[in-house]
């Protein structure tokens, strides 16, 4: 009898990635460090849950890793990745669902975004959440027409590279220990409405049109270990507002609109202590309607087309601080609208058209407005300019018959051509030589000089056969000396 068993082999094909189907939902918790590799396959799906499957990767210990191209994706369901320490994202690690909100938190270190790896909801309305008390250094974010909402409890939320733009969405709230951003290395955003607040700086390069208002609460659905979810909420935040740095924001395109938030205080941006304030809007209007406030640091707002300030729009600083703004076409202050700096120089280019001006503030030092034509009056609620020294130059004119600009000065020098010069003084003015002039251009977060320079040979002068109208009230002087007055 033979007893020789044979023995024939059994081979199970190879098999990788975490993979449902019909709404399955994947669950991984570890004891330690939970690492994700791209398997075999190289489908770039290392984790998948189908439909409305929600995926939840926890570690109690230590961090996650998703190494190159070990993606984590939901059809539709919701995304959470909780570590105490890290999170690491590779490069094409993607985190993905369609619909669905994505949280990723860490208690006690960072998240940190390969420069070529995406965390998106696609261009539905799935939120995204990012909580970290290190860094959180960005890859790319886009929430389509949801919310995004990114808090560095301890620390910076930074750009880690430009191969995608850091964050697309239509609602932004951002909050950061340290930064958000840096001045050579700004975030690239392309959102609707934005808050920040920081400590040390707010740095940002925009798309297109940008509003500064408030946001949230943003919620996002934490997936449990029971595979069902609860609500996370930020809670609602308002401005831009740092404690000692700069505020820098740059648009591309489109206009740059400054609102009240829900916090009812007044302002819109603030940059306490030393922050300057730099607004750019590169092809577009700037529309201030909440305060800006400098804290004691300097203030530019630059234009290509048109800047307005409204009743709501005061700007001030104190300090050292100097306040410039620059447009390319049109300034135009509200009657009740102040700019105000304590004894510093204030500045207002309006390259091709008016300026309407509101009160302008400088205390003992001085102002210099440029126009391309006319300076005008904007009402009588507000001195239109209080200031020790006034420099004037103006394409057209400089107020009009009907209505004079109402200054309080010492010292100015006027430039106008047919549209003439009205000038109301409080009490005693000289005509004389005035300037230059300088304010402090922010940029980058610093700021340089830029000198509005002296007229000497024509301080009040225009091309009418005519002395132009001075006038002087409360029973003060309005000395002309002949060597100033020119007729042309």
């Amino acid at each position: 009898m033979d007893l020789t068993a044979i023995v024939t082999p059994t081979q199970n094909a190879a098999q990788a990635d975490l993979t449902t189907t019909s709404n399955g939902s994947i669950v991984l918790i570890a004891g330690d460090t939970i690492t994700v590799n791209e398997g075999s396959n190289f489908n770039n799906k290392a984790i998948s849950a189908g439909l409305t499957g929600n995926i939840l990767l926890q570690v109690l210990t230590n961090d996650i890793h998703l190494n190159t191209s070990a993606a984590v994706i939901s059809d539709f369901g919701h995304i959470t990745l909780i570590a105490p320490n890290d999170i690491n994202q590779g490069l094409n690690a993607n985190i993905r669902t369609t619909n669905g909100s994505i949280d990723l938190q860490t208690t006690s270190g960072a998240i940190t975004m390969n420069d070529q790896s995406m965390i998106t909801t696609g261009d539905d309305k799935g939120n995204i959440r990012l909580f970290a008390r290190g860094d959180i250094q960005l890859g790319g974010l886009d929430a389509g027409t949801g919310n995004v909402s990114l808090i560095s409890s301890n620390s910076r939320i930074l750009d880690h590279g430009d191969h995608y733009k850091d964050i697309i969405a239509r609602n932004l709230r951002m909050n950061a220990k340290i930064v958000i951003g840096q001045n050579l290395n700004p975030l690239d955003i392309d959102i609707d409405h934005i808050t920040a607040v920081s400590t040390d700086g707010i740095f940002l390069n925009e798309t297109d049109g940008l509003t500064v208002t408030n946001v949230g609460p943003v919620t996002v659905n934490r997936v449990e270990s029971n595979e069902l979810s609860t609500i996370v909420s930020d809670a609602e935040q308002s401005d831009l507002s740092t404690s000692s740095g700069a505020i820098i924001v740059e648009v591309a395109l489109g206009d740059i609109y400054l609102t009240e938030g829900s916090d009812f205080d007044s302002k819109s941006i603030e940059a306490k202590s030393s922050g300057n304030v730099f607004l750019h809007a590169i092809t577009g209007n700037i529309l201030i309607d909440s305060a800006i406030d400098g804290g004691v640091g300097n203030i530019s707002i630059v234009a290509n087309v048109n800047i307005s300030q409204s009743g709501t729009g005061d700007i001030y600083t104190t300090g050292s601080g100097t306040i410039e703004l620059e447009a390319g076409n049109r300034i135009s202050m509200s009657d009740d609208a102040t700019t105000t700096t304590e004894n510093q120089n204030i500045r207002y280019l309006a390259t091709a058209e008016s300026i309407t001006l509101g009160g302008l503030y400088a205390g003992s030092a001085g102002v210099s407005l440029i126009a391309g034509k006319t300076i005008f009056d904007g009402g009588d609620s507000d001195q239109e300019i209080t200031a020790v020294d006034l420099r004037i130059t103006a394409g057209t004119g400089v107020g009009i018959n009907t209505d004079l600009l109402e200054i309080n000065i010492d010292n100015f020098t006027a430039s106008a051509t047919s549209g003439g010069i009205f000038i109301e003084e409080l009490d005693d003015v000289i005509v004389t030589s005035v300037g230059p002039l300088n304010v402090n251009r922010v940029q980058g977060g610093f700021s340089s000089s830029i000198p509005d320079f002296e007229i000497k040979s024509s301080n009040l002068s225009n091309n009418q056969d005519q002395i132009p109208p001075l006038r002087a009230l409360r029973g003060g002087r309005a000395a002309l000396y002949p060597q100033n007055l020119k007729h042309n």
